[in-house]
């Protein structure tokens, strides 16, 4: 094979190893130095949300990795659970996501924690905006 030859260029693996998706430009908090507070909010769109997650569902990685992130992504628990029911619902077999939330804590209710946990997320707290942090 040469190295002209197109196939020699194509990756092993296909599709995304991980996967980042900003729910939300809102926050609950208000910290003066977050990049989230200029202009009007945002929220991302169900058929955005619903391809990011088809990408992540149908990698040929063995782990890929889906990061629920925002502004404040509990501000938008209907995508977080749309995401991760459509994930689970179009995940080719075997497939084994490593899918995290990043979030400050302040909407983590029992239900919610429950839940998270019960779907295998991982909670990452981001420990912004409070003077105790």
């Amino acid at each position: 094979m040469t190295r002209t030859d197109r196939s020699a260029w194509q990756p092993l693996v296909a599709g995304p190893r991980a996967v980042t998706l900003m729910l939300t430009t809102r926050c609950n908090l208000a910290c003066a130095y977050c990049p989230q507070r200029r202009g009007p909010p945002h929220a991302m769109s169900a058929r955005t949300l619903e391809a990011a997650v088809r990408l992540v569902a149908r990698t040929g990685h063995a782990r890929p990795k889906l990061v629920l992130f925002g502004g404040e992504p509990l501000l938008e628990k209907g995508l977080v659970f749309r995401a991760l029911d459509r994930l689970a619902r179009h995940a080719r077999p075997g497939l084994a996501p490593d899918v995290r939330i990043v979030t400050n804590g302040l909407l983590l209710d029992d239900e919610t924690t429950d839940r998270l946990e019960e779907l295998g997320v991982t909670v990452e707290l981001s420990c912004d905006g409070l003077p105790q942090a």
